[in-house]
């Protein structure tokens, strides 16, 4: 939804990165490009994974403009670097396709490896965020799976303290959510009919 601080982080990460030119080669770290996440930077307190549980901190919803750069990267074929998933599965997220950031780790990085200049340019509304990629990855071609969920966990159970209640009645602050583990795979083709298997397993 439109207005929210972690819209206004996502779209001041963007305009950062917006025309950011990578040389055949070279590598881009979201981490070193935007620097730590403060107010003073120009960062909102907005709600971030910490240990488990979401509490407002500077830059809180930037890893929704990290996942976005990183399946740009992902789908035009160039060498992913460094990248983390969540530890909470968020259902805009491509399942096992996503990526998370902190300062200074877990970062997103990729690299260039074409022969040809790489232009980053980013769009955006109150509703989206686009990452566009502008070079020559030399025609290869993607293909992207996702296997079916597997081992299954289930949360643990933490009690607090409430003494507004009887000590024989509980009441549910959180339910928590189900984990799981995917086996994701980029199929990566050359024009010359080599095929390599990147496989991961997301947990």
């Amino acid at each position: 939804p439109c207005c929210q601080p972690r819209v206004k982080n996502i779209h001041f990460a963007a305009s950062q990165v917006d025309g950011v030119v990578l040389r055949p080669g070279e590598r881009f770290s979201l981490n070193e490009h935007l620097g730590p996440r403060t107010n003073e930077a120009g960062f909102l307190d907005a709600p971030t994974i910490v240990r488990g549980k979401m509490e407002p901190s500077p830059g809180g919803g930037i890893s929704q403009f990290a996942t976005t750069l990183f399946n740009a990267a992902l789908d035009g074929g160039y060498e992913i670097v460094q990248r983390q998933p969540h530890t909470f599965y968020f259902s805009r997220y491509p399942e096992g396709h996503e990526a998370t950031v902190s300062y200074p780790e877990p970062d997103l990085v990729f690299r260039n490896d074409t022969k040809s200049g790489l232009l980053i340019k980013t769009q955006y509304t109150s509703t989206y965020i686009r990452v566009l990629l502008y070079g020559d990855n030399e025609g290869r071609r993607v293909e992207r799976k996702v296997s079916p969920r597997y081992d299954f966990v289930e949360p643990p159970i933490e009690y607090v303290p409430n003494e507004a209640l009887d000590p024989e009645e509980t009441k549910i602050k959180e339910p928590g959510q189900q984990g799981w583990t995917v086996t994701v795979t980029r199929l990566l083709e050359y024009p010359d009919g080599t095929t390599v298997d990147q496989t991961r397993r997301v947990v």
